[in-house]
């Protein structure tokens, strides 16, 4: 298990009180191992034209502030229906498409006004689907910290941290904010989006998304790409972008019902797969370029090591991750990252298109502090960053 998933199991009874609300005792009673069918729609609250949504009765319209819970969604894949649904995105992607904001709240409308100033920002008619969904994304990891007042002993959750508005107007988010605010954004560029939730009586509950790219599902989640705590001029991380289901089930516990993932073309691994580097000017090549332009770059750098070299002997399991092993090899990898001010966290296998891939990752320090960057040298150190 890498040390993001033992950090997220190890605060799991602090988070069951406060992270995508599937804490009540009603949920709490019921097996995660059956799938649970989905709460009747209501009259009271509308079904939107894009999926099939279902409300709550006697729901107003979603973003009032109201003593009833507001109209939700039920996620696409779980294995308990949450107590709270998320946040419905549909009449807000609607209105965008449309041009009419005829029946928005005074929140949907300024959610959407957020939403359309990002997308105008971040977007440009040559990106492709895979690029445009990339740019959501980085976008929302490099914008958004997480809800750190929910993970409290008691918990001080802030306002709508499990919806867009805090997500994308105050950028502060719980998981299900991560979740519905990447949901939004890609539907509104019109990048098909479901949710998928998880919930495990005495530990905790997490949701994520999966996305649909030229007719193929991968696996995304945004809260685990943006680090606790969350540091200025830090690398963007990717580990959860487009992934196999193979590759998340390293350290997400899926329901039954989640999709497989048989086309590999758009996993991130595949599209920053390089040719293994001969030597340790082609690998401190591969970093410079993966950290370049300060808050733009990436933490990771990703090849097939060949049969029998150093690179694939050199790495030993480490639970669900791999650790450098070789002392040739670690000291070749330390000089090479030194230089770019970087260390080595770990290593994990990842799926692509071309094959099984090292998906190798390390970590930057921008801090002006000497001793706090002269600490990075224990390449195995995780300088406090939690993953939930």
């Amino acid at each position: 298990m890498s040390f993001r998933a033992r950090a997220f199991y190890a605060s799991a009874a602090v988070l069951m009180l406060s992270s995508c609300g599937a804490e009540g005792a009603a949920a709490a009673a019921v097996s995660t191992a059956a799938t649970v069918t989905l709460p009747p729609a209501s009259a009271a609250g509308a079904v939107s034209s894009l999926d099939d949504r279902e409300t709550e009765e006697g729901s107003p319209a979603a973003g009032t502030k109201s003593e009833v819970k507001p109209a939700g969604v039920c996620p696409e894949y779980y294995n308990v229906v949450p107590e709270k649904l998320f946040y419905d995105t549909a009449p807000i992607v609607q209105a965008y498409k449309t041009g009419s904001r005829t029946g928005l709240d005074k929140m949907q409308d300024e959610i959407l006004n957020k939403a359309a100033e990002i997308l105008d920002w971040i977007i440009t008619d040559d990106m492709t689907d895979y690029e445009k969904e990339l740019a959501v994304h980085d976008y929302i990891v490099q914008n958004c910290t997480y809800d750190e007042g929910s993970r409290a002993v008691i918990p001080k959750p802030a306002e709508n941290s499990d919806n867009p508005y805090g997500a994308l107007v105050n950028g502060i988010a719980i998981c299900t904010g991560y979740a519905t605010s990447f949901r939004l954004l890609t539907e509104m560029l019109g990048i098909p989006c479901e949710y998928v939730y998880y919930f495990e009586p005495d530990k905790t509950d997490h949701a994520w998304n999966v996305v649909t790219i030229d007719g193929a599902k991968y696996y995304v989640d945004v809260t685990w790409d943006d680090p606790i705590p969350d540091k200025g001029r830090r690398l963007t991380h990717h580990e959860y972008f487009n992934v196999s289901r193979r590759d998340l089930a390293r350290d997400h516990t899926l329901p039954t019902t989640a999709p497989d993932t048989p086309v590999l073309k758009d996993t991130y691994a595949s599209h920053t797969l390089s040719a293994q580097p001969a030597d340790e000017e082609a690998l401190r090549a591969l970093i410079a370029e993966a950290v370049a332009d300060g808050n733009d770059g990436r933490n990771s750098i990703c090849f097939i090591p060949a049969d029998g070299s150093l690179w694939s002997m050199g790495f030993s399991q480490d639970g669900d991750s791999y650790k450098i092993s070789d002392k040739t090899l670690k000291q070749s990898v330390a000089r090479v990252l030194g230089r770019d001010g970087c260390y080595f966290t770990e290593a994990v296998y990842a799926d692509t298109d071309k094959g099984i891939a090292l998906f190798m990752m390390f970590k930057k320090e921008f801090s002006e502090n000497k001793a706090e960057e002269s600490s990075a040298e224990d390449y195995g150190y995780d300088n406090g960053y939690d993953y939930y």
